[in-house]
């Protein structure tokens, strides 16, 4: 490319497709400079607009992102992936509304656009809304064994309480991938809530085994044994918990709770 453009260096493609070359090996300020030629040699290449502004996004820098990205819209107000990119720059300055309303024209102007049905399920989760239900399920009609779609929709039903459409997302998840720990957990907890004890620790146990130091498997299974009565192995579970993660409040306070409690011999 630097030959290339030693024969002829009026063309911002040639930059645009330089700053891609120094992008894959994460030289930034090289994929800067790069782009920042090809957009003085057009101003109005939304391809060069688009790649600053998802440089400077991933370098945290929201503002000058924000700038340029409403610059590529200046110029193709109908981008999907332009809309996209703007809802994930609100969503990292916590600007929760205004993200939805991109991320909902990228799918207005693609309708087959899942990354943007995955956002906006996520957003409308942590607002407490059932219409994350209806775009985890847009994703899915795009990929059907999309992961992060059923893991979304299962974990939006199991805070819901609807725990069986929510085992079934989960259950789904382990056909695809059958050492999912999430979802195994999760599941964990569910038979947990339904007072099904021994399902649970299966669950939870099942977790330590693929993976030893999986501490939140250690503490779901101390609740069990406690709900079952049994102090002196939940108190050993707690602990095995937190010397994985000193830092795990819940553990902690279980643990501490049940100390203080006096059992019935």
């Amino acid at each position: 490319m630097q030959i290339v453009l030693k024969i002829d260096s009026s063309k911002s493609g040639y930059y645009i497709f330089l700053s891609d070359l120094y992008f894959t090996q994460n030289k930034t300020r090289e994929t800067r400079d790069a782009l920042r030629k090809a957009m003085a040699l057009d101003s109005s290449n939304t391809e060069a607009l688009m790649k600053y502004s998802q440089l400077f996004y991933l370098l945290k820098k929201y503002d000058t992102a924000m700038f340029y990205i409403n610059r590529t819209l200046h110029y193709d107000r109908a981008s999907a992936v332009a809309n996209f990119q703007k809802g994930m720059i609100l969503k990292e300055a916590g600007d929760t509304a205004k993200a939805i309303s991109s991320f909902q024209s990228a799918v207005e102007f693609n309708q087959k656009y899942y990354d943007a049905y995955i956002q906006l399920g996520i957003l409308h989760s942590v607002k407490n809304n059932p219409m994350a239900i209806n775009y985890f399920d847009n994703a899915l009609n795009i990929d059907s064994k999309s992961i992060e779609a059923h893991y979304g929709k299962g974990k939006f039903l199991q805070i819901a309480g609807d725990y069986g459409n929510a085992l079934h997302e989960y259950t789904m998840i382990l056909a695809i991938s059958p050492e999912h720990q999430d979802a195994t957990f999760n599941m964990g907890a569910i038979y947990y809530e339904q007072k099904k004890y021994d399902e649970a620790m299966q669950k939870f146990g099942l977790t330590i085994k693929r993976d030893e130091n999986f501490y939140r498997g250690y503490y779901g299974r101390g609740r069990c044994y406690e709900a079952k009565g049994e102090k002196q192995k939940a108190i050993g579970e707690y602990k095995k918990c937190l010397a994985l993660k000193p830092d795990y409040d819940l553990a902690a306070m279980q643990l501490d709770n049940i100390q203080r409690i006096k059992f019935p011999q």
